[in-house]
This record gives structure tokens, C-alpha cells and sequence, in this order.
């Protein structure tokens, strides 16, 4: 006579089981298939119905007849339609960064905003909040007793690291840098946009911000500009110089006041942040372009539709025209309407704009056009040094190297040192007078009269990335003696 086990299902059985009801179905079926239903009914301590319903069940759809069946009525009245839920999705895809509440309220979606939001985690829209291990202070008190106009946070955004956009900047020509300045009181924001992040760009995106308050009726003496400690805001600056970023906001005619960020202090420029990922989720995610002007029609009229008639969470759900209606009705509407601009499109028409990464600010259009624009650029400057050098008397460490690669390599180096130091020096005058004569145009001879052998030739414009029209050419010559020659090959002028 066999004896039975003791137990239904074993220790090891159960703690493993990740569905410890299928694991107990499972091993009762199994028992009634080789022992019989009854056998199985004492075993297991159950009823015999219970035991023929899930055998049943199990020889009918296998394993997934183990699982339990759905619960949920075969008719819901009040169950939200098909077609509306097919809406909610659609909307959601077209509006990423809209939440549920805010589908319902734009586009009047018959529904509540719970079953917007059970509508778009059933359907995998809604994202994943980021755990936030340090509770921040809530300003939004603090920032709602401010007179509109008058407290203001600026910080830029870079542009080339959104997915969405990157690909359309790249085949368009579209903006890399973003300039944005926004009013805590009503939270509105005006944006610019440049190619490259500098003190020039920040400069003028302030400038033209405070001329426009100033001649829509605000008072900017009252005005105060808040910005982090970044180079383009004069973070850097111990001096600061007219027409520089903070010159330009504290002097005549607009006298505002620029702040930096205080040390430590994470969210003090978290309004601005906070627009930067709203526009993000809200404009780049969702958008696509067909040029640049249709990438500035665009965030035209989105920036004028949010700071119109967007309603805001964090301050009652009120847009900024109809905050400021309540707290300042004496100023204009008219006040949001300063469009987005190319800030290249602000600089005067005698300079170019500043290169890649620079910090350069200009000075005065008066004194731009006083002082004549210096002809050629650091590496014209250095080569007209290396015409002088190498060929009145090379230098010692020159004639030591062994002719070849290691020697012209070398040349190019030197080049690139003294183009980058004579770049916009006062020596550079020294040499106007040597620019028409040129590098071994009699003959190129060198000091012992034997010729020269072509060794290398390089474009000078593409050593800082930017091959520019008219830039010279350097050619690398060196003889069996060990003298080398610089030689500057100049295009024909244009015109």
C-alpha cells in the first residue's frame, strides 16, 4: 500500500512558485490525472466539484485554464466609448507633453480627467516621474506677490541634444542655442534664438527684451534680471565693461538690476528650467519644419499662444494675460507680443557673427565704424610672420630637424601657435607693408641659392573648421641642405 504525502505541494514547490494559487491548481490536476478525482478531492482536502472544474479546465485550454477568469461584467453602461478613448489617445500622441487634465480642457474630450488618465497608462502614455530624493522649496507664494514685470530669470538651453529636433537642425539650418527670459509673476517667457552661445547673443537678447518693456509703458528701473554664473551672463567678469552683459542692463537709458543665482542654491533658477522642459515636451516633441521660416512661424505663435491663452497649474490654471489683467490693468496686453527672433539678424551689418564658443562682445556701433575693420584674420597675420622669419633667418631648432614629415609637421604647428597669437594683435600692423611682397616670390632660392622641392601644401582655412573664401594657402617647401620656406599663394581678390 503506497502512502500519500502530507502535504498538498511540497516547501520547495511553494516558495519558488511566483503564482502560488496555479502552483496548488497545477499539482491538483496533476494528482487527479494519476490518481483520479476522488484520490485527488481527499489529497488536496477539497470538494470533488472543485477538483473536476479545474481538471476540466486544464484539459480543455492547458495551462491557461489554471489562471483566473476576468471578473469585470459582461456589460458596462457607463464605460467609456471606443471612439472617445481612440481621441484621448490620438490627442495625447499629437500633444506629448500634455497631461489628462489638460487634454480634457483643450480640446472638450467628454470624459473626466481620472479616465483620461486610465486611458493613457492603459495605453503606455503617461511618463515616468523622475524620484526626486532632496524636497525643494515652493516659491510659488513668493513668486505670485511680485508686481508683473519686474522679476525676471534668463538662462539658455542647448538645442542639439533633443532627439526630435536635432535631425530637422541639422538638414535645415534650424537654431542650436535657445535665449530665454521668463517673468515669475505671470510666468510668461519670450524666446531668441542663435547658432552659437555667447556673451553677444546674451547681450542682445537682453538689450532688445528691456528696449520693449520700455516702450511698452514698464517701468525698468524696477526691473531685476536673474541669472546663473554662465560666462555669456558675465559670470567670469571681475570688471565689467561698457557694452558688456551686465553693463548693458545696468546703465543708461533702461538702469535694471542683473543678479546672479546665489551659491548652493539648486532651484534658484528652476522657473526658467521648468519652461525650458515645457517647451521641450510642447513645441520640439511634437513639431516638425519645412525651413527655418517656418521653424520661427511656429514658435511665434506657440510662444504667443502661452503667453496668451495657455492656463497655467501652478497659478490657478489662469494664463499670464489674465494674471495680468487682475494685478497690473494698466499695462497693455501688447506687452507679450515680442516675437522670437534670429539674433544674428541684430548685429550690425559690418561684423560677422562671433565664431563658435567665443564670448566676444561688440563694442559701440560708433566706434565699429571709427576704427577700420583689420584685413585678414590670425592666420594671415602669422604667415606674414613666417615670411619674414624663415626667410631672412630660419631658426636654429628649424635647421636641426630632419627633413621630412617631422619638419613640416613642425612648420604647421609654429603656423598655427603664432596665427592664433597674432590673432587681432597690434603687431599685425608691422607687417601691412610685407603682405604684397610674399614668401620666396623671386626665384625661391633659398641661402645657399640652391632650389627648392615642394614638399606639402595646405589650406589655411581649414585648420579652425571653417574653410573661408579667399583664405591663403600655405605651401611647405624644404632642400637637401635643411632650409625650409614658407610661401603664402593668394586667390585673386573679388571685385
Amino acid at each position: 500500500m503506497t502512502t500519500e504525502p502530507s502535504t498538498p505541494i511540497s516547501y520547495n514547490e511553494m516558495i519558488r512558485a511566483d503564482n502560488l494559487k496555479f502552483a496548488l491548481r497545477k499539482a491538483l490536476v496533476t494528482y487527479a490525472l494519476a490518481h483520479g478525482i476522488k484520490p485527488a478531492m481527499r489529497h488536496f482536502a477539497c470538494a470533488r466539484g472543485t477538483a473536476r472544474t479545474w481538471l476540466r479546465r486544464y484539459q480543455a485550454r492547458g495551462n491557461e485554464g489554471l489562471e483566473d477568469l476576468s471578473r469585470a461584467p459582461k456589460h458596462c453602461p457607463h464605460k467609456t466609448p471606443p471612439e472617445v478613448e481612440a481621441r484621448v489617445v490620438a490627442q495625447r500622441k499629437k500633444t506629448p507633453g500634455f497631461g489628462a487634465q489638460r487634454l480634457v480642457m483643450e480640446f472638450d474630450l467628454p470624459l473626466g480627467k481620472g479616465a483620461a488618465h486610465r486611458i493613457l497608462k492603459q495605453n503606455g502614455l503617461v511618463r515616468a516621474r523622475r524620484r526626486r530624493h532632496q524636497r525643494k522649496n515652493d516659491l510659488r507664494a513668493v513668486k505670485a506677490a511680485y508686481k508683473p514685470f519686474t522679476r525676471f530669470q534668463m538662462d539658455t538651453k542647448h538645442l542639439n541634444d533633443l532627439p526630435a529636433y536635432w535631425p530637422q537642425m541639422q538638414a535645415l539650418n534650424l537654431p542650436r542655442f535657445q535665449y530665454t527670459i521668463r517673468e515669475l509673476s505671470t510666468g510668461a517667457h519670450f524666446l531668441a534664438y542663435a547658432d552659437d552661445l555667447s556673451k553677444t547673443y546674451a547681450t542682445l537678447t537682453a538689450r532688445r527684451f528691456l528696449d520693449h518693456l520700455k516702450a511698452s509703458g514698464a517701468d525698468t528701473a524696477q526691473v531685476v534680471l536673474q541669472t546663473d554664473l554662465g560666462t555669456e551672463f558675465d559670470g567670469d567678469t571681475v570688471h565689467y565693461r561698457e557694452g558688456g552683459f551686465h553693463r548693458t542692463i545696468a546703465d543708461a537709458p533702461h538702469r535694471a538690476g542683473h543678479r546672479f543665482n546665489p551659491p548652493s542654491c539648486p532651484n534658484a533658477n528652476a522657473d526658467v528650467e521648468s519652461a525650458h522642459a515645457t517647451i521641450e515636451a510642447e513645441f520640439f516633441d511634437a513639431e516638425t519644419f519645412r525651413s527655418r521660416g517656418d521653424f520661427f512661424g511656429k514658435i511665434t505663435t506657440y510662444q504667443h499662444w502661452f503667453n496668451l491663452a495657455r492656463k497655467n497649474r501652478s497659478r490657478g490654471w489662469r494664463s499670464p494675460a489674465d494674471i495680468l489683467r487682475e494685478k497690473a490693468p494698466s499695462l497693455s496686453p501688447k506687452i507679450f507680443l515680442l516675437p522670437p527672433i534670429a539674433l544674428e539678424t541684430l548685429l550690425p551689418a559690418s561684423r560677422s557673427p562671433p565664431p563658435s564658443g567665443g564670448q566676444h562682445v561688440p563694442g559701440s556701433p560708433e566706434k565699429s565704424r571709427a576704427k577700420p575693420p583689420r584685413r585678414g584674420g590670425g592666420w594671415d597675420c602669422g604667415l606674414r610672420v613666417l615670411d619674414y622669419v624663415f626667410l631672412s633667418c630660419p631658426p636654429v631648432w628649424f635647421l636641426r630637424v630632419p627633413r621630412g614629415f617631422a619638419r613640416e609637421y613642425l612648420l604647421v604647428l609654429f603656423c598655427c601657435v603664432m596665427g592664433n597669437i597674432m590673432r587681432n594683435s597690434s603687431i599685425a600692423g608691422d607687417f601691412e607693408a610685407e603682405e604684397e611682397r610674399g614668401a620666396g616670390g623671386e626665384g625661391g632660392k633659398g641661402a645657399d641659392g640652391q632650389g627648392f622641392c615642394a614638399a606639402a601644401v595646405v589650406n589655411a582655412g581649414d585648420f579652425d573648421g571653417r574653410r573661408r573664401a579667399g583664405s591663403p594657402v600655405l605651401q611647405i617647401a624644404g632642400n637637401l641642405d635643411g632650409v625650409g620656406q614658407v610661401e603664402v599663394i593668394r586667390p585673386p581678390r573679388e571685385g
